[in-house]
């Protein structure tokens, strides 16, 4: 069943003028001021829209609009970045992340409290040693403990993490998983063989079952990719455009590993393409490639055609 469901965006603070003529708006997002004539109807549905309803209900509780009003209202108010709205769906995403190093442990840990997941399954053969803290999401007290044991028992939702100690080494491996658990969304975070060759891996088991997956590319030195969305069997696809040059590797001086503070905008990011894709509404930064800089502290990305 899916329905659309309206919400007031986060950041938005209502107040009404001391002579009661008129409703101010202040979107602060958008660092944006509306100043409407006072309607008691118009404040009503306001309040109402504090809380997320479909727009049946919407439609119900204010019958004496007509409907084709009251969705004007609702789409001028959108159009002001005053209310939201995305597609309701009735359905249960199931995640599988392979490997929990750098980017991955980062992600599990934005995704594991995430109400729109009911199962999460995480996927590396891995134990922590001492060169994961601080860089990866362990601690000190973590070491040669597994990493599908660590992210397992943290938190208070651990009963939906199921581990997975094993190597991925083609697209079988994920295949066989994925139907096993019934997966939705397949999210590639391990380096092995390499991180393209995983991703191509990734793509294939992906286009196979038909669903979504997350590319991550990793690092280089300090510097991290942007996560990348991509639907199945789709022209736009993780090989699309990606520069691939006749050429051949010297060597690449890479000793600086990537800090604690940016590989966790990977799992920020990554946790709300999935927000994103269980509400039915296009994924954040789909169709963007990039990196995150650390001089400005931000990410710097780049629209594919």
């Amino acid at each position: 069943m899916v329905s659309i469901i309206f919400v007031i965006c986060d950041g938005i603070h209502v107040f009404e003028s001391l002579d009661g003529k008129k409703i101010i708006i202040r979107n602060y997002p958008c660092g944006t001021k509306i100043e409407i004539n006072n309607q008691q109807l118009l404040m009503q549905l306001l309040i109402y829209l504090k809380k997320q309803h479909s727009f049946k209900e919407i439609c119900t509780k204010f019958s004496q609009m007509d409907n084709q009003e009251l969705e004007k209202v609702l789409n001028t108010l959108k159009k002001y970045g005053i209310l939201t709205s995305s597609k309701e769906i009735s359905k249960t995403i199931n995640v599988m992340l392979i490997g929990l190093g750098t980017t991955g442990s980062h992600i599990a840990n934005d995704l594991k409290n995430l109400s729109c997941i009911d199962q999460l399954i995480v996927v590396d053969p891995d134990i922590v040693d001492y060169s994961n803290i601080y860089r990866q999401d362990y601690l000190e007290k973590d070491v040669n403990k597994k990493k599908i044991d660590v992210i397992k028992d943290r938190g208070n939702k651990s009963n939906k993490i199921i581990g997975i100690d094993k190597d991925i080494k083609n697209y079988k491996d994920i295949t066989e998983i994925c139907k096993k658990y019934f997966i939705n969304l397949i999210i590639q975070a391990g380096d092995i063989p390499s991180t393209r060759e995983l991703g191509k891996i990734t793509e294939k088991a992906a286009n196979i079952i038909d669903i979504p997956y997350i590319i991550n590319s990793g690092y280089v030195s300090d510097v991290v990719s942007l996560p990348e969305f991509y639907y199945p069997n789709n022209d736009y696809d993780f090989n699309y455009k990606h520069e691939t040059n006749n050429e051949r590797e010297i060597f690449l001086q890479s000793n600086k590993k990537v800090p604690f503070r940016i590989a966790a905008n990977v799992g920020h990011i990554v946790a709300q393409q999935v927000v994103d894709y269980s509400l039915g509404k296009e994924p954040i930064k789909y169709r963007e490639r990039g990196f995150f800089d650390m001089k400005k502290y931000e990410w710097r990305v780049q629209k594919i055609d």
